[in-house]
């Protein structure tokens, strides 16, 4: 068990491990009460708890270095960290996010019909997803007999402690995944550890629906071998059950249209237009798939009712579930199940070979910023492999860097309207980069680019390169990467700050904001920097270290355009110096006049205590199973030495 947590740590979504503990914790509540009430010691009681913590904690200790510097990292420092001002994220906020990507009343009806609220088929370009999630690129659907039977098992709880358990395990995580239409996961972010840094809900979707599918296999036992005098009980059980679940299903094959906007009616009453449109358009679809979803009801409560009617044996029983099953399931799984041969695509590294070298060729770092969006740059023919992006989404970006995005959104949200939804805008291209141009300079983005067909017209960006169906306007007052400032103001509002930097009040050219007095006497804006140079010898970011050659004709701020971060450690020749935060997000060391060397490591101490917790769980582990192994083979000697 240890070591299957260890490996569920470096699992994609660390939520799925930390729903699956949950759930494993709330099954071992329930054993440890049953076995109480049946008459285990407590001792042995107390055993089997400690046993159970024990290989947890093993667990993730084994994988500490995936799951804690994380955790702390997204508790912190990342844009889901709550901290409550005037520019972070709100507790509101973060409640919001918290409970994005949920299920949604549509996604539960989708649990009986797949096809009800829709969802994005990847090999159909056509959008049948009408629900309240930006898309859909999945289904919860586990199939209509397991949920027939599933259901048709509630009512032994009233009698079976197992059944009660895996109806309220099933019904609350369902009630959880729901986000803000039940008040579960309110109290859950409020009471559970780490439940206010995690979003994506609905991936909790498996820990309802492997209770129901038990709940299935207890109710398919019953239906096989059950005792005969329970039998006409669960014949009327599954009619009703069945009949309502066929019924359901035939009534929105017969009238789609009808049982749709009676749902939206009553379910989502403030709809919009767009989703409602979607909504119309899958109307035939819902139908079909409703239809089909009756014929395996249908055909299953059929084949269960013939059995407990002594009328069908277990095998064709057994098989005629199994085939409707596949049946029933396969229709939708193969949807998500796309069979590739990699040499059929070009390598996303050796996309856009004249791009690429001509960003390569400019000198010093800079990053690029996409009009509109930076989605398209996932398409292999605009991949641009080894360019820094302005904006891409990330769940992890840092708070800072995060909020500074967002003063991007106003223009980026027009040019989507523009270009994605053709909508007619009134601001010309020089107004809506010029509105963002101060934070373009900031954020070193010394080219705007766009896809071939659309052509900007920007007096202050000029197309500079046209190639392969990407264009690039150059910011010719870009800010460098590396800066040596003399001259400093200190703001210690972030509300003052933003509003500063977005409107370009300072110019940060001779100018560096800082959150505190600068660590050394500067001489002041009009300072003559004639002669000051900054020689970057190594950037490896991988490694987390960034070597500079520094010639200052006087005192000096050294500004590197990189998020500031605590783990960040800086020397000039060899000496250690104190990083501040500059310009909101980037980072900035005191520099002398005179030649100096310097250097920035990325340190991480929670990463280096993981590392040292993983080894000793690793040997904890090891010790334990070679004693294990030891007191076997004397436990066997000593039998062998009886015998004899």
């Amino acid at each position: 068990m240890s070591v299957l947590i260890a490996l569920g740590v470096f699992s994609p979504h660390l939520q799925m491990l930390q729903y699956a503990l949950l759930g494993l914790g709330l099954y071992l509540i329930y054993k440890v009460i049953a076995q109480f009430r049946e008459g285990m010691e407590k001792k042995h009681l107390i055993e089997r708890i400690g046993l159970f913590a024990l290989a947890v904690a093993l667990g993730l200790g084994l994988g500490a270095e995936g799951a804690f510097p994380a955790f702390l990292h997204v508790k912190t420092q990342s844009k889901r960290a709550a901290i409550q001002d005037q520019t972070g994220r709100s507790e509101v906020e973060q409640l919001m996010l918290a409970q994005s990507w949920s299920l949604h009343p549509e996604e539960i009806a989708s649990l009986v019909i797949p096809e009800f609220g829709g969802f994005d088929d990847p090999k159909n370009p056509e959008n049948r997803y009408w629900g309240r999630n930006p898309m859909k690129l999945n289904s919860e659907y586990f199939g209509i007999l397991a949920l027939l039977m599933g259901v048709v098992a509630v009512p032994w709880a009233r009698r079976r402690p197992l059944i009660l358990f895996l109806a309220l395990l099933s019904g609350t995580v369902a009630a959880y995944t729901l986000g803000e239409h039940t008040p579960v996961h309110w109290l859950a972010y409020h009471l559970l550890p780490g439940a206010k840094v995690l979003r994506a809900i609905g991936q909790a979707a498996f820990l309802f629906a492997f209770p129901a599918i038990a709940l299935a296999a207890i109710t398919l036992e019953a239906v096989l071998q059950g005792p005969e005098q329970e039998r006409q009980e669960l014949l009327r059980r599954v009619l009703y059950v069945g009949g309502g679940l066929t019924g359901f299903a035939l009534m929105t094959a017969v009238v789609p249209g009808a049982v749709l906007e009676a749902w939206a009616a009553i379910m989502w009453t403030d709809m919009p237009e767009y989703n409602r449109q979607l909504m119309s358009h899958s109307v035939s679809w819902v139908g079909r798939g409703a239809f089909l979803v009756a014929c395996v009801a249908g055909a299953g409560t059929a084949l269960l009712t013939l059995r407990l009617q002594g009328r069908l044996g277990v095998t064709p029983v057994v098989l005629g579930l199994m085939a409707l099953t596949l049946i029933d399931t396969w229709r939708i799984d193969r949807l998500f199940l796309h069979y590739e041969e990699p040499a059929r695509w070009t390598d996303f590294r050796l996309a856009n070979p004249k791009t690429v070298e001509f960003l390569r060729q400019q000198p010093g770092k800079f990053r690029i910023y996409t009009v509109p969006g930076s989605t398209f740059l996932n398409d292999h023919r605009f991949h641009l492999p080894g360019a820094d992006v302005v904006t891409a989404f990330n769940n992890y970006t840092l708070r800072r860097y995060d909020r500074l995005l967002q003063e991007f959104l106003p223009v980026e949200d027009i040019y989507r309207a523009k270009y994605f939804q053709q909508q007619e805008v009134q601001h010309s291209d020089d107004q809506l980069l010029g509105a963002i141009q101060p934070l373009l300079n900031l954020v070193n983005a010394r080219y705007v680019v766009t896809p071939g067909p659309i052509k900007l017209e920007a007096r202050r960006f000029p197309e500079v390169f046209a190639a392969e169906g990407l264009r690039l306007y150059e910011n010719r007052e870009v800010l460098p990467w590396f800066q040596l400032l003399p001259h400093a103001v200190v703001l210690t509002d972030e509300a003052k700050i933003l509003q500063t930097l977005r409107d370009g009040l300072i110019d940060l050219s001779r100018t560096v904001v800082l959150e505190e007095p600068a660590p050394i006497t500067l001489p002041g804006v009009d300072a003559d920097r004639t002669g000051d140079s900054v020689s970057p010898s190594t950037y490896d970011y991988h490694e987390g270290v960034i070597r500079a050659s520094v010639h200052a004709t006087g005192p000096r701020m050294l500004l590197v355009g990189d998020n500031y971060h605590p783990h960040w450690q800086a020397t000039v020749d060899g000496s250690p110096v104190q990083i501040v935060r500059a310009n909101y997000v980037w980072r900035a060391i005191p520099i002398t006049a005179g030649d100096h060397e310097v250097e920035f490591t990325y340190h991480s101490t929670p990463v280096t205590i993981a590392r040292t917790v993983s080894g000793g769980c690793l040997l904890i582990l090891l010790v334990w199973a070679g004693s294990g192994v030891r007191s076997r083979r004397l436990a066997a000697i000593e039998r062998d030495s009886s015998a004899s």
